[in-house]
């Protein structure tokens, strides 16, 4: 019969945020968790971390991960059989054979598992610029090809036409861009917001997932120079966030 095994994260903390330094594209998340449940018998038990944006993230009570942006659900669990590099084929049977089996952390849910001391989500705000790219010395104003990372689960498998509930369930990241003029300081900033935006899926050209715009901007000024600056904030706090910017020259 399988027994449960009685877990607890220390850290990081429930819709903790986090914010990328500089231009850095991943952030280190240090992971805490205790076993709280004893009587395991003489098999030691076998500890992972997993991220509902990156799969398994990490092994042992303490690790670290380094995670992209996104808002991540964050899960630790332990059992008495190791599953690593086992074939997919006989992972039922593992499974089966598992006597002692526990998790902590997962998604919040409506009616929650007495011995799940609470759910872990965490928030990762970092603006990571796919395009205009680094080195970059013009923009398109007709096509300005502004491309930001997202999670590939921000939009329904398999067409990504629309949202996906449940990422957005727990997502509190917003994108924004804003184009500030430098040669005429009395123009008004080009802000373009998160609902103008398009989904785009990594493919075989693109390692990240997308969200894009390549809409002309009428309202910049061919051969002025300009900032774009790539916000990734949070929704409900928008004081909080990551920010990187590039200056380019505005091409037709």
């Amino acid at each position: 019969m399988l027994q449960k095994v009685l877990l607890t994260i220390d850290a990081p903390s429930h819709q903790a945020s986090f914010v990328a330094t500089g231009t850095d594209q991943t952030v280190d998340i240090a992971l805490s968790g205790s076993t709280l449940s004893t009587g395991h018998g003489s098999t030691p038990l076998f500890h992972k971390w997993y991220s509902s944006l990156a799969a398994e993230i990490g092994a042992g009570e303490a690790a670290s991960a380094n995670l992209r942006v996104g808002s991540h659900v964050i899960t630790f669990s332990a059992a008495d059989q190791d599953d690593s590099g086992v074939p997919g084929n006989e992972l039922e049977a593992l499974y089966a054979s598992m006597s002692y089996m526990g998790y902590a952390g997962g998604a919040p849910v409506s009616d929650p598992d007495p011995d799940n001391p609470g759910p872990l989500v965490i928030h990762l705000f970092i603006a990571n610029m796919l395009s205009p790219e680094t080195g970059a010395a013009t923009l398109s104003r007709s096509a300005p090809d502004l491309r930001a990372e997202v999670p590939l689960q921000w939009a329904e498998y398999p067409d990504f036409l629309v949202s996906d509930p449940i990422y957005h369930a727990n997502n509190k990241l917003q994108y924004r861009w804003v184009l500030s003029n430098l040669t005429d300081g009395s123009q008004p900033d080009v802000v373009v917001e998160q609902e103008q935006l398009t989904f785009n899926p990594s493919d075989g050209a693109n390692e990240f997932s997308w969200l894009g715009y390549n809409l002309a901007l009428p309202a910049l000024v061919v051969g002025d120079a300009y900032r774009v600056t790539l916000r990734v904030q949070d929704a409900g706090n928008p004081a909080m966030g990551h920010q990187v910017a590039r200056d380019l020259i505005i091409d037709p």
